[in-house]
């Protein structure tokens, strides 16, 4: 089947091309975007964002578009009007990287001079109405960039269908079950030019823009948070190492010596990666305490219990990717960071391999933060 090939035009603010659906007031307080700040010694903190909320500092304000006779391509995150136009900016991760929008056309899709981003199709499908959560073969970003956009629904019909990639895997695409029931998932090919008569997306709650300027929503974790743990009720107090061995960076290269202390403290290891959604969810919300290395296994602070004890071992690199304080505090779980040195540095700093020291009395440690 021959390729259809279409040039499309990047507007930087979507507001000039989608039309905006009224927010109210309260919506907007709630999930509106502040700066990511962190230091050159630590990576973010949650207090230090909430307090933002108090000072005359810049906010992003949430927005929910319409985009009539939307072209949405394939397994991609490009949403396009009649008139061949697109917007980017707080819609998708970080406008600067391709792959972060072409998503799983980036084999096929490519950027050309000038604003421009070229794509193509190989057939057409026609729909009616669609609310677009998008995907992404990231866990974190499938959470924290389209699962946490199911919060504008309150403003849409309430059987609007959710439109996401067909790419994803099974386990992220159970996430959406504990957010709603009624709603029809429509799971769009790849190579497909789709027309929507209304399509809707949402700002999303955690962006980049000119590749620094990070701009985060704390409410849209106590947001996640909920939707997973509804009507939940704790029956146990578990102790939990979250092992990062099969990992190809970061790796705790000490991480044998470590778990073996933390053994000797009735600790579980885990490896969170063989378990489906919901036993995450289940084993995060009975324990007393959560200890992982940096990494996607942090996403599972997500689904504690208020008061749960997170404690995240990183590498002393501080970036603002680095988010584990802020999955813990707007859910009132407590969070600490224990920094290792970089034993080798990866080409991508924040990707080295650490060193945890082996010295740390664990026990006493506990006993401060409270754990029997």
């Amino acid at each position: 089947m021959k390729d259809h090939i279409k040039n499309l035009k990047i507007i930087h603010e979507p507001s000039d091309i989608y039309d905006t659906v009224q927010l109210s007031s309260e919506f907007k307080d709630t999930y509106a975007l502040s700066p990511i700040y962190y230091t050159a010694k630590v990576n973010p903190q949650y207090d230090i964002q909430k307090s933002l909320k108090n000072k005359n500092i810049p906010i992003r304000n949430p927005f929910l578009y319409k985009v009539k006779d939307a072209q949405l391509f394939g397994n991609s995150n490009l949403i396009a009007t009649n008139g061949d136009e697109l917007s980017l900016s707080g819609l998708v991760f970080n406008p600067n990287n391709s792959h972060k929008y072409f998503a799983g056309e980036n084999d096929k899709f490519r950027v050309l001079q000038n604003g421009i981003v070229q794509v193509s199709y190989k057939k057409r499908l026609d729909f009616k109405n669609g609310f677009f959560l998008g995907g992404s073969d990231n866990f974190g970003h499938w959470l924290l960039n389209c699962v946490s956009r199911l919060n504008y629904l309150e403003f849409l019909d309430k059987n609007i269908p959710i439109i996401i990639h067909d790419y994803m895997p099974q386990r992220f695409i159970d996430c959406l079950s504990y957010f709603f029931d009624k709603n029809p998932i429509i799971k769009i090919p790849k190579q497909t030019l789709c027309i929507f008569e209304n399509l809707y997306v949402g700002t999303t709650s955690w962006f980049v823009e000119n590749n620094s300027e990070f701009w985060w929503n704390n409410d849209s974790i106590v947001f996640l948070n909920k939707g997973f743990t509804n009507n939940k009720v704790k029956k146990e107090n578990k102790k939990i190492f979250l092992s990062r061995k099969t990992s190809s960076w970061r790796k705790i290269v000490n991480e044998d010596i470590i778990f073996s202390q933390l053994k000797e403290l009735n600790f579980e290891n885990v490896n969170i990666e063989n378990l489906s959604i919901n036993d995450q969810i289940n084993l995060a919300f009975n324990s007393e305490i959560i200890i992982s290395p940096l990494g996607a296994s942090c996403l599972t602070y997500l689904f504690t219990d208020k008061g749960t004890k997170c404690i995240t071992l990183s590498p002393r690199i501080p970036s603002a990717m680095f988010l584990a304080d802020l999955y813990c505090g707007p859910i009132n779980s407590l969070h600490k960071f224990i920094y290792g040195d970089i034993t080798a540095k990866d080409d991508i700093i924040i990707n080295s391999d650490y060193y945890i020291d082996q010295n740390i009395d664990w026990a006493k440690l506990f006993n401060e933060i409270n754990v029997n």
